[in-house]
């Protein structure tokens, strides 16, 4: 014997999942879930909570037709999908279709249905009986018809009970009653003699008896929560007003905004003619005004073309009158050179030797430009593709014999500064350095370096042959001249070819001029500056 009670057995809950309903009279949509009430104000919760169990109700009707009769009719799912797609939507509420369910309705519970009892000791007879539900106890007639008459009532709260299904075969004692697959035992304290089984004709009625029987066994409710549930009822009922007055403005609105459209549609349709010639005279004031512009825009295409031609032709009377000019000019000039050739001797017109050389010099010269334009334009010039200009020429650099010799900047200061503002300028020499560099201060001994010309154009970069990354640079703006020796300077010795007394010119680059006149170095024996005034 089984028990349609136990885990094994389906029951009536079914799992949730999330829903996405809106709710009367809110903008966004909200998600049925856990917690999904929690921060709602109480009007907004009121009707959340009603909304949310109509929906579910609508579930459980709809799954009870289908329990009962099978497959729904096509007009009977389309009105149950109405209802929930309007319940989901907000919108008011309309009756469901068909019978009422009967699970669910109170008229059950006070229904008559079958129940039959045995005696006890010896002789247990079996006796059908007829039982309903009143409160908190259980009725039993004589029979199951209308008019028969009450013969106990038993107390729920002194009851035992359990569910029972009926097993293949019908082996269960005692056994279950044709055409009942479900049934209650119940054992009365009260009552002497053998059990009392409850028979139900489906599983759903079995379980709705059975969760009664628990609620009813337990201890009755108090006053107080009498007061909460008729204050449930109540707020129920007023949700229930409310939500009509909700569906009634919602009508409201949808009804004026038709009268609204229909005036709209009538007004629009009243003046249809108006419309219509009034559409007609911008079309054609539109086609007028590019006709116009049409105009306007070919007269000045015109007047640009007749423009054109009057400057065309004046250009060419233009270059005919200079050319008849040059040809008179030119008429002139070959008239006078015949007078004039006509006049001197024969021997006169004979080239002399040496302006015969010069014209010939000066053809080839020519044609030898000539020639060397054309092939570097075409990059075929022979000599093009290694020459190099001075500039780049500066730039790579040479080695050459050279030295270098600086003055450090308390030198230079020497020289320039008063002896009072040069004995300031020792108190805080940091105070008055500048941070940039504007020369080299430390000079090459002579020896071979690498002369070049920076790629800014601006510096000439020194460097010892083999090390580039000490380089020292002199600002070609800061250079005062340029001289040219014949031979070598007695006061440097400049190592190279040039030097040593072999004969050669040397270069000799100074730099600007910081003093005339020539002191002694008060930290040390010798002369600082120039050797002599110049």
């Amino acid at each position: 014997m089984g028990s349609f009670d136990d885990p094994c057995c389906p029951s009536l809950r079914r799992g949730r999942s999330p829903v996405e309903v809106h709710i009367a009279g809110q903008l966004e949509s909200v998600v049925i879930e856990a917690g999904w009430l929690q921060y709602c104000s109480r009007e907004v919760y009121r009707l959340s909570v009603k909304q949310a169990i109509l929906i579910a109700a609508t579930h459980v009707y709809s799954h009870a037709l289908r329990r009962r009769h099978g497959e729904l009719p096509a007009d009977v799912q389309d009105q149950l999908h109405r209802r929930l797609e309007v319940l989901h939507r907000g919108r008011a509420d309309f009756p469901l279709p068909g019978d009422v369910w009967d699970v669910s309705s109170a008229a059950s519970m006070h229904r008559r249905h079958l129940l039959v009892k045995y005696g006890g000791g010896m002789f247990r007879g079996r006796k059908p009986r007829g039982f309903s539900f009143e409160g908190r106890r259980i009725i039993v007639y004589r029979s199951l018809d209308a008019d028969a008459l009450a013969t106990h009532a038993y107390s729920i709260a002194d009851m035992e009970f359990r569910a029972e299904q009926r097993s293949r075969g019908n082996k269960d004692q005692p056994p279950f009653e044709e055409g009942h697959k479900y049934r209650i035992r119940i054992t009365c304290s009260k009552r002497k003699g053998g059990p009392m089984f409850l028979y139900a004709a489906e599983l759903a009625v079995a379980r709705l008896w059975l969760q009664f029987l628990r609620l009813a066994k337990k201890r009755p409710p108090t006053e107080a929560q009498a007061v909460a549930v008729r204050t449930c009822v109540v707020r129920a009922s007023r949700q229930a007003r409310r939500r009509g007055w909700d569906a009634l403005r919602v009508h409201y609105r949808s009804l004026a905004a038709a009268r609204s459209q229909m005036a709209d549609f009538k007004a629009w349709t009243g003046v249809a003619e108006l419309r219509r010639g009034w559409a007609k005279l911008r079309a054609a004031h539109a086609a007028r005004v590019e006709e116009d512009a049409a105009a306007r825009a070919g007269a000045a295409r015109r007047r640009e073309r007749r423009e054109a031609e009057r400057r065309r032709a004046e250009r060419k009377a233009a270059e005919r009158f200079r050319l008849e000019e040059t040809r008179r000019a030119a008429a002139l000039l070959r008239d006078g050179l015949a007078a004039a050739r006509a006049r001197r001797p024969a021997w006169a017109s004979a080239r002399t030797a040496e302006a015969l050389r010069e014209a010939l010099v000066t053809q080839v010269q020519a044609w030898f430009r000539e020639y060397r334009s054309e092939a570097t334009s075409s990059r075929t010039y022979p000599l093009g593709v290694s020459a190099r200009s001075l500039m780049q020429q500066a730039q790579q650099g040479l080695t050459l014999g050279a030295s270098f010799e600086a003055l450090a900047c308390g030198e230079a200061l020497q020289l320039c500064l008063h002896p009072a503002a040069f004995e300031l300028w020792r108190s805080s020499p940091e105070a008055q350095r500048l941070q940039r560099v504007a020369a080299a201060e430390v000079g090459f001994e002579p020896g071979p370096l690498h002369v070049r010309l920076s790629e800014c154009r601006s510096m000439l970069v020194l460097s010892e042959a083999g090390q580039v990354e000490w380089e020292h640079f002199v600002p070609l703006s800061r250079v005062s001249s340029v001289v040219l020796h014949a031979a070598p300077s007695h006061s440097s010795s400049v190592v190279g070819p040039a030097a040593g007394g072999g004969g050669g010119a040397c270069l000799a680059i100074h730099g600007p001029r910081v003093a005339w006149a020539r002191r002694l170095s008060p930290d040390g024996p010798g002369v600082v500056g120039a050797e002599d005034g110049l």
